[in-house]
């Protein structure tokens, strides 16, 4: 029996067990869990497959199905009671401001940002959106406009700037804008920390916050003593958290599962280890980066030879905190560290926001055998309320099976058959139940960070 063919045979014939294990399992989370949504990357070789990747500020909301909007809507719709019936929330709390990144001419995660907005009002809360530093601006979506404040703060709680202030003339370059074309208003309060204000009251006062910036150039200061809760934490933003933290905890609830299963941990887990201290441009600590290298590439060789698989072992190094694909870089071997040229260390040496990277997670790479339009391709879920609500694929025609595909260029196809997979027990129907149960294990995981 082939390795590919084992856990397909392993998803199909233990699936009811395991969707009680996991449904088990979700319930010791603490209601305290602030992870709203997540994303996570997972890579299937055939012979194992794994999370190597988890986003808690997921960016590619635009790739959601529309069955996997409704499932989103549902499982928002929990997430929020869950936190009423703990007295995380009031009862009637139902305003939310959603703190986008400020990707002004990133027109795909705007639109996302927009598909973002969708489902938070039809699980019913009324929706504003804001940035931590950009005056208010305007985008057109076939032909929905959507507006974006800077959030700002007042006596404790947090407000839009300008709201209620309506432009006329912005208005009209609006309504004969293109779809995607964004708009900057002139606002009249710009400078003073205030909304407008009606009758005496604010406009718009928000019940909690939803973050989809991952802060990874530090902690807001408008959040500061701001008295709101929100929806990730502030200290899971990037310029705490590192993905060392989320795979610990992968690596621990994988090591439950496949107990329970009687399953080796490596079929559905990476490899990893971290290395601190580390200058690329200078050249500081690449030799203690080598040899964590080599110690992961040794252990997934001795895997491999195990298993009986005759690829060859490749290691990725990547920073310990960031999103985007940025500073991540695919290696053969430890000579490779050591012989970094400037341009490779340029790439590694800093990521969003232009934040210097000293801290490093070396981690097993998971070939991909999936395939889309001849392009090396790997699923990507997405969930509210730490459960998968949708999958949909990323590939890259310039990229190879070992590559990382989350790098410009990049597209995305929706899966549009998720239910299928609980029902049926084709091969293909496996490999989607072996999708659920990795990125099910990795939104567990974040719930335990």
């Amino acid at each position: 029996m082939s390795n590919s063919t084992f856990l397909q045979n392993f998803a199909n014939t233990n699936w009811k067990n395991i969707l009680t294990w996991l449904e088990d399992k979700h319930k010791t989370i603490s209601p305290n869990a602030s992870n709203i949504y997540n994303s996570c990357d997972i890579r299937y070789s055939g012979f194992k497959i794994a999370n190597v990747d988890c986003n808690l500020f997921p960016a590619g909301f635009k790739n959601i199905s529309e069955d996997g909007v409704a499932r989103s809507i549902e499982k928002l719709k929990k997430f929020i009671n869950t936190k009423k019936q703990n007295n995380i929330l009031k009862n009637e709390a139902k305003n939310v401001i959603i703190v986008s990144e400020s990707h002004t001419r990133n027109i795909p995660y705007l639109h996302g940002v927009l598909k973002l907005s969708n489902i938070f009002e039809q699980a019913g809360c009324v929706v504003r959106l804001a940035t931590f530093d950009l005056k208010k601006f305007k985008v057109k979506f076939g032909g929905q406009v959507i507006e974006v404040h800077k959030l700002l703060q007042k006596d404790g709680k947090l407000i839009l700037e300008c709201e209620g202030y309506k432009n006329q003339q912005t208005n009209d370059l609006v309504a004969k804008a293109s779809d995607g074309e964004v708009i900057f208003e002139t606002c009249p309060e710009t400078g003073k920390p205030i909304a407008i204000i009606k009758n005496g009251k604010l406009p718009f006062v928000a019940d909690f916050i939803v973050i989809n910036n991952d802060m990874t150039a530090g902690r807001p200061a408008v959040l500061q003593g701001a008295d709101i809760s929100t929806f990730p934490a502030v200290d899971l933003g990037w310029h705490s958290r590192k993905k060392a933290g989320h795979f610990t905890k992968y690596q621990q609830i994988v090591e439950q599962f496949a107990t329970n299963f009687n399953i080796d941990p490596w079929l559905f887990n990476a490899n990893f280890t971290t290395c601190e201290g580390v200058d690329i441009k200078e050249g500081t600590g690449l030799e203690n980066l080598a040899n964590s290298v080599e110690q992961i590439t040794k252990l997934t060789a001795e895997k491999y030879k195990q298993y009986g698989i005759s690829a060859e072992a490749k290691t990725y190094i990547k920073a310990n905190a960031g999103t985007y694909g940025m500073g991540v870089m695919m290696l053969n071997n430890a000579e490779e560290v050591m012989s970094l040229n400037k341009h490779a260390r340029a790439k590694l040496d800093s990521i969003k926001a232009g934040v210097k990277n000293t801290s490093f997670l070396v981690q097993e790479g998971v070939p991909s055998i999936v395939n889309i339009e001849n392009s090396p391709a790997e699923l990507v879920a997405y969930g509210f309320n730490l459960t998968p609500c949708d999958f949909f694929y990323r590939y890259h025609p310039d990229k190879d099976t070992n590559n990382s595909l989350n790098a410009p260029g990049a597209k995305f196809v929706n899966l549009g058959n998720f239910v299928s997979m609980f029902t049926e027990n084709s091969s293909e129907a496996a490999n989607l139940k072996l999708t659920f149960i990795s990125s099910s294990l990795a939104f567990l995981a974040c719930g335990l960070e």
